[in-house]
């Protein structure tokens, strides 16, 4: 993992430890955890409604959106969303079959 791909000490904040091994995962793929945090981002606001900002800052809104998603259930919606907007972005190559 490089240096801009790694554990936030806010991430000790989420209270689903699925959805901080989600980011590191998707991080991990696309290269930043910026990027990570704008798709996270997204899936929150997709998910709830919410009016945080997508730019990839992550701080305590962020981290609220995300606790609020877990807490209504959404936990298992959030990591697949998250996944579905690092898959878009990266393009993954389908195998034919």
């Amino acid at each position: 993992m490089s240096d801009k791909n790694q554990w936030k000490p806010i991430y000790e904040k989420i209270i689903d430890s699925s959805i901080v091994d989600k980011l590191l995962e998707v991080a991990e793929i696309v290269g930043s955890n910026r990027k990570a945090h704008v798709f996270c981002q997204r899936a929150v606001q997709d998910l709830t409604g919410s009016l945080i900002s997508v730019d990839g800052r992550f701080g305590d809104q962020t981290v609220d959106a995300i606790n609020f998603a877990v807490r209504s259930g959404m936990a298992k919606q959030l990591r697949m969303t998250i996944a579905h907007y690092a898959a878009n972005y990266i393009q993954l190559p389908v195998s034919p079959s």
